[in-house]
């Protein structure tokens, strides 16, 4: 029972900082957009989307202590990047 909320203490604390880095990472997404500076927009939007994953509970911050990072059914963004420099995305 303690590791059980050990373990919701450690989600709940992940969903909590998801959103901190999310609401920091859509200040900087306004400022880099403001200036048109495309590509560093396009890597904070990256940015973002992965935090909005945490900070909904989609996706936990991996664990150092296991090793074991989670799968998810959203590309990874080394597949993100590859896809915009082919000019897949708009």
């Amino acid at each position: 029972m303690q590791q059980t909320m050990t373990a919701q203490r450690a989600i709940d604390g992940d969903k909590a900082k998801g959103e901190y880095i999310r609401q920091m990472l859509t200040e900087l997404r306004v400022i880099a957009s403001g200036n048109d500076f495309d590509f560093l927009t396009y890597l904070i939007e990256m940015a973002v989307l992965e935090a909005n994953y945490i900070a909904e509970g989609r996706m936990s911050a991996p664990r150092r202590e296991t090793g074991v990072q989670q799968t998810t059914d959203h590309p990874q963004p080394e597949e993100l990047a590859k896809m915009f420099m082919r000019g897949e995305l708009n």
